[in-house]
């Protein structure tokens, strides 16, 4: 695969060194090719995996919604969560392990990325019984929905009952 040569440069070998640098060269993109090729699809996977928001989940009931973060490489005072009526908006930075290749040799970056993910469609909520905890690194957010009241009903205490009263 590679030739070998003698350290001795001098004009009469220069064309020599040079051909063996230039085959030199084409078998390192070679095996750069082949390599990229083999492991290329692997890469693309796992930036995907990493790249999305699927870390942040909102579950509906029919009384309360359920936030779960996964903390994993979060610091919690990074983490900004916004309620208006009908929305929720989560901002955070996640710190994340990336591959980088230089040349053929894989390395590991630690790279800190922003996610936003916002929901739409929510009900209102009663904001003085949101719950939250953290257990084993999973931050949860129970929100009740607020619920208004659909009549106002009156109570009539009865005091007298007529048995007939057409007559």
């Amino acid at each position: 695969m590679f030739k070998i040569f003698s350290f001795e440069f001098n004009l009469n070998n220069i064309e020599r060194m040079s051909g063996v640098m230039n085959s030199l060269l084409d078998n390192i993109s070679e095996f750069t090719e082949e390599y990229r090729e083999d492991f290329s699809n692997q890469r693309y996977e796992e930036s995907e995996r990493s790249n999305g928001n699927d870390f942040i989940e909102l579950k509906q009931d029919d009384d309360m919604y359920l936030l779960t973060i996964e903390l994993e490489g979060i610091d919690i005072r990074e983490v900004s969560i916004r309620y208006d009526p009908g929305i929720i908006e989560i901002n955070l930075n996640r710190s994340e392990i990336q591959k980088k290749f230089f040349g053929i040799i894989p390395r590991n970056i630690l790279v800190k990325m922003a996610y936003n993910k916002k929901f739409d469609n929510i009900e209102e909520i009663d904001t003085s019984q949101i719950l939250k905890n953290i257990d084993n690194g999973i931050l949860s957010i129970r929100m009740q929905k607020k619920y208004p009241l659909e009549s106002l009903s009156t109570i009539v205490d009865v005091d007298f009952y007529e048995d007939n009263v057409d007559n």
